[in-house]
């Protein structure tokens, strides 16, 4: 056993194979303790203490100073000062538990004092945090941090490099890839690369930001926000890929919500009840994959059949119905509603919207009466196979059933030139006919093809 002593300078000490006894005493000092089981004391300075093989205690003492046990199960003593442990050198990757103490790898049996900054190896490590605030850097591999046994939810951001509440209150971060949660409702947002986010138990927000994300809700209702995108996104729950801007490459798992970007999104729903918030844009929820007929309601905001079942929606503007018979209801904005193949119902509610009808004998309805904000697009309408639905409360004087020519005449002009079809409520022409739909396909209309209910 050697004992050796430093000085008031800054000294690179370097000890034997047996259990040596090192203080460094004052100075910025380098020391290395080498084999055995050795007693290292930085002093005083910014001090780089490595403990090498055997078990070690290393002692930092005043100054900022920074720690490498090398293998063995080393105390390791921080002290005053903003100290750090580094396992860089580690031989394979390890797991860094704060909250238990039990760690693997290269880090078995350490024990930590005043210890605020750890960096892993170069290998894939996962770090565990404590009730107290650390900087956690992962450095080069694949690197996870776990906040699964937090007692409270916890909001962990890669890019800034920060977190906050439960056990990550205060903690801060540089070279992660990975994020597991808490049982809790987290906040988890990615980096600028391909991250891997967890949410756990609880209703969790997953913000994968750039880069090709695997995005994991686990248990309780998950949502993957793309609020920040700075372009459209594709959210595909059937497939469980996204395309375009931050969701380009993304995966889901365990996901039923998604929040989409400031521009013209598309929400592709699979088997499960989602819920879709299209936020800004025209943006639109596409069941063209659907294994049925779908009824969705944007006044509602409730879809119903097929991959609608249990669906809801806010902020969406677009339908895109399956290959059966669906029934497509507008809200009260400016909707576009396009059945697609099937026998469909397209009822346009009370804005200024757009009725597709795709193949199948499908029915344009009108359920509101004419003004100023009741104005439809209607776009492939084929007459004698498609037909226009009345609401006799809504155009007064109608009888139910199919028009007959004469009311046909009297109280509707239709422009075929225009496309353009108009409603006179009281049928003498003294009053303003009222224009209320315009056929793009611009057809030759006659009585047969209106139904009034």
């Amino acid at each position: 056993m050697a004992e050796i002593w430093g000085t008031s300078a800054n000294d690179v000490l370097n000890g034997t194979s047996g259990a040596d006894q090192i203080s460094g005493l004052g100075g910025n000092d380098t020391v290395s303790a080498g084999d055995g089981n050795d007693t290292v004391i930085g002093g005083g300075g910014i001090d780089a203490l490595y403990g090498q093989a055997g078990d070690d205690s290393l002692i930092g003492g005043d100054g900022d100073d920074g720690f490498d046990g090398g293998t063995g199960a080393d105390w390791m003593d921080g002290g005053a000062g903003y100290d750090g442990v580094s396992y860089y050198y580690g031989a394979t990757g390890l797991t860094l538990n704060l909250k238990t103490g039990v760690h693997t790898g290269e880090a078995a049996g350490d024990t930590f004092v005043s210890i605020e900054q750890f960096q892993g190896t170069r290998l894939n490590d996962v770090f565990v945090s404590g009730s107290e605030a650390k900087h956690f850097d992962g450095h080069d591999g694949f690197d996870a941090l776990d906040y699964s046994t937090s007692a409270a939810a916890v909001s962990i951001n890669l890019a800034t490099g920060l977190g906050s509440g439960g056990d990550a209150e205060g903690d801060s971060y540089l070279r992660f890839e990975a994020v597991v949660g808490s049982a809790f409702n987290d906040t988890l947002t990615g980096a600028a690369t391909s991250d891997v986010l967890e949410g756990g138990r609880g209703h969790d927000i997953l913000m994968g930001s750039a880069g090709a994300d695997e995005l994991i809700g686990g248990l309780g209702t998950d949502t993957v926000d793309y609020s920040s995108a700075n372009a459209a996104v594709v959210v595909n729950f059937l497939t469980g890929i996204g395309a375009g801007s931050d969701a380009e490459g993304d995966t889901y798992n365990g996901i039923e919500r998604a929040t989409g970007s400031a521009y013209d999104d598309t929400f592709i729903s699979g088997a499960g009840a989602n819920r879709f918030i299209g936020g800004n844009g025209l943006d639109a929820v596409d069941y063209r994959q659907s294994s049925a007929a779908v009824m969705v309601d944007l006044s509602t905001g409730t879809g119903q059949g097929g991959d609608a079942q249990g669906d809801t929606y806010g902020g969406v503007e677009r339908i895109e119905g399956s290959a059966f018979g669906d029934t497509l209801i507008s809200g009260v904005r400016s909707d576009a509603l396009s059945g697609n193949a099937g026998n469909d119902i397209l009822d346009g509610g009370t804005g200024y919207d757009t009725l597709i009808g795709g193949d199948g004998a499908d029915v344009f309805r009108f359920s509101s009466a004419p003004g100023d904000r009741l104005l439809f697009t209607i776009a492939e309408f084929v007459q004698g196979t498609d037909k226009i639905e009345l609401s006799s409360t809504a155009f007064n004087n109608l009888s139910v059933g199919t028009l007959s020519a004469n009311d046909f005449s009297q109280y509707f002009a239709y422009d075929g030139q225009t496309g353009f079809l108009s409603y006179d409520a009281d049928g003498s022409g003294q009053g303003a006919s009222v224009r209320f739909a315009e056929l793009t396909t611009h057809p030759s209309l006659s009585a047969s093809d209106f139904v009034v209910v």
